[in-house]
């Protein structure tokens, strides 16, 4: 048995019964976890039936996911658009970060194109077909090294039909409207084509290192056109000045990898919409989850978390706007 209770020797749930903490910092740190979690799901109840007509014209920058823009109108606004059920987590924020920037620039419209890149089980491509845009979702090919863990975690698509969620679109629609290629992000084929945007969301940072993210970041661009808008979003070490991984399964930008990155695509006459780093101030800004984390524990609640650590490092996403040149 994986998940929570590993983390405290017990290998079996029928043993859970007999459960004893073996340090008192398990206990505070188990409680600490759980307050937040109630909390959490306080204010979320308190915001259950607010909903907005439109999404508003709010112009993102490349920032950090803070509780205050879950709580904006535009993501509130993108969460219900999808079918989402509003929570305090910041896997919601990089949806709505990907859906607001698109819309702000006008390319959530019948007629446009995008690709998406590690789109896992992704809910964006049903919801952007049924706009009347044509989709080219990817992912790994099922046989990579790096896809075993999103098939473990059940976040990898292998087949089309993964991608397809009724509740947003038909059948019939998607079928003619989104299509499906296995692409390895660190050699992208050069024949994948041009399109009026692209997108990846959770992805880059597991190409192996910062250095493959940034190439392929800049890379992607050559299959938008000009004009066209690519976003990502991905895990930023906030409290780090240096480099915390310089090699992972996952691995978290810097402050300086951004800024790294902002001159490789502004020397190739690209523009990253303005960085802004403030990590929010929120209760639920102020709260950086810790592992281990749990999925599907019948005695514990979901985990809710806008910040977390990965390796002992806090972290949280970031996401990321460019306009190609032209």
């Amino acid at each position: 048995m994986g998940g929570f209770w590993s983390r405290f020797g017990i290998k079996n749930k029928r043993n859970v019964a007999n459960f004893r903490f073996r340090a008192a910092g398990d206990l505070a740190l188990l409680n600490v976890r759980l307050a937040a979690y109630a909390e959490a799901r306080k204010l979320a109840a308190a915001r259950a039936n607010l909903s907005f007509e439109q999404p508003g014209s709010v112009e993102l920058r490349s920032k950090v996911s803070t509780q205050a823009d879950l709580e904006a109108q535009w993501a509130t606004f993108w969460l219900r658009e999808l079918g989402l059920t509003f929570a305090y987590h910041r896997k919601l924020w990089e949806l709505a970060y990907v859906m607001q920037a698109l819309h702000r620039a006008g390319f959530i419209a019948e007629g446009r194109s995008g690709v998406g890149f590690g789109c896992g089980r992704e809910i964006i491509p049903s919801y952007l077909a049924a706009r009347g845009i044509d989709v080219l979702a990817t992912d790994l090919p099922e046989d990579a090294k790096t896809a075993t863990a999103w098939i473990e975690t059940g976040q990898y698509a292998a087949a089309l039909s993964d991608l397809h969620f009724a509740h947003l679109c038909t059948r019939e629609v998607f079928d003619a409207r989104v299509k499906w290629r296995n692409v390895d992000m660190n050699d992208v084929p050069k024949d994948l084509g041009t399109f009026d945007f692209c997108w990846s969301i959770c992805a880059i940072e597991h190409l192996g290192t910062i250095e493959r993210a940034i190439d392929f970041v800049e890379n992607a661009m050559a299959h938008v056109k000009p004009g066209g808008m690519a976003v990502h979003t991905t895990e930023y070490a906030f409290l780090s000045r240096d480099r915390p991984i310089e090699k992972s399964q996952t691995v978290l930008f810097t402050r300086a990898d951004f800024r790294v990155l902002q001159d490789r695509l502004r020397a190739g006459g690209h523009e990253l919409a303005p960085l802004d780093f403030d990590p929010g101030d929120g209760p639920m800004d102020l709260f950086i989850d810790g592992p281990p984390y749990w999925h599907g524990e019948p005695h514990l609640p979901e985990n809710l978390h806008m910040k977390a650590t990965y390796n002992g490092v806090p972290t949280t996403c970031f996401g990321l706007i460019i306009r190609k040149a032209g």
